[in-house]
């Protein structure tokens, strides 16, 4: 069920494999979308307590040995106090599967040196410095650096409560999820939220503790277009373990009795208890919703096999 590889493309061989054909999205536009493993030209991570994660402008700079993504916080200029705020008061938070943190200084000023042109991105005329915070505090203040096109950064001590800069945050991809025949949406698990597929609206009701703030890889396009018979790849990256999700609903018209559909109810994984979680179509009627789950290690993948009942898919949640 699980292999030991380093690629989430079940077609690939270890060692030989840089892209893979999976496409997965954070919104609808094709700038949100690209394909598993790479950085799409835009994320839209939502919102955190009053923060719209927007992401923008990415570079790829190799520190510590290893490729790392950067992206400009497209929401412009904020303090770092509110920007602590919406990452849960640290600096950084996972957010639809991308772990979204704020830079210490050695590597922002090793990125602003290796591709200045991210200050004319945030906004500002190259004749003027651009300022941004990092995540290095000293005392009470932190510091920031301001940078302007032809000149080294330079770094300097700011109020985080008051000043307002920009940011430019490493991303880094927890988790990825590939389907054999569909591309994937993230969506945030929240009550109300639409389901089971991009085109659907029907709504979740009585989600489970477990499955708040999950990200949802729903299938793009129809349950009618979607009907056969199928596999997700779960792939964990190098960030720490996370918890998979299988949710899939009962046959409306209980052509299967009591069992669900021929999704996955096959899986031998631990059952998730959410007697009230249901899925509220435009119908005069509600389906139960099934929820399994399993734990996933780092650098592992997982094959998630599916009938071509299912009306669902995976979640994945990180810790």
């Amino acid at each position: 069920e699980e292999e030991a590889v380093l690629c989430s493309d079940p077609h690939c061989r270890l060692g030989a494999c840089c892209r893979t054909e999976a496409v997965t999205c954070t919104c609808s536009q094709p700038q949100c979308c690209a394909q598993g493993l790479l950085p799409p030209a835009s994320i839209d991570a939502g919102s955190s307590a009053g923060l719209r994660v927007t992401l923008v402008t990415p570079v790829t700079v190799a520190l510590g040995g290893r490729p790392r993504w950067f992206y400009y916080l497209a929401t412009g200029a904020q303090t770092l106090d509110f920007l602590r705020g919406a990452f849960g008061g640290t600096e950084g938070k996972v957010l639809k599967g991308y772990r979204v943190r704020l830079t210490e200084e050695w590597e922002l000023e090793a990125v602003l040196t290796s591709a200045s042109e991210l200050e004319v991105h945030a906004g500002t005329p190259s004749g003027r410095h651009t300022h941004f915070w990092t995540s290095t505090r000293q005392g009470s203040l932190a510091r920031a650096l301001r940078h302007r096109l032809g000149e080294p950064p330079a770094a300097y001590l700011a109020p985080p409560a008051r000043a307002k800069k920009h940011a430019l945050l490493e991303v880094t991809e927890v988790v990825t999820v590939a389907h054999s025949f569909a591309r994937t949406r993230r969506v945030e698990l929240q009550e109300g939220v639409g389901c089971c597929f991009t085109e659907d609206d029907a709504t979740l009701q009585g989600l489970p503790p477990a499955l708040l703030g999950a990200t949802f890889f729903a299938l793009e396009g129809s349950a009618v277009s979607n009907r056969g018979a199928g596999r997700f790849t779960v792939f964990a990256g190098g960030v720490g373990p996370v918890t998979v999700f299988a949710i899939d609903v009962i046959d409306p018209f209980n052509k299967y009795g009591a069992t669900y559909k021929q999704g996955f109810e096959d899986l031998t994984w631990e059952r998730v208890d959410a007697p009230g979680f249901l899925l509220k179509p435009d119908k005069p009627w509600r389906v139960h919703v099934g929820c399994w789950r399993r734990s996933l290690e780092p650098g592992v993948a997982l094959e998630v096999p599916h009938g071509p009942g299912l009306h669902g898919a995976i979640a994945v949640a990180a810790g």
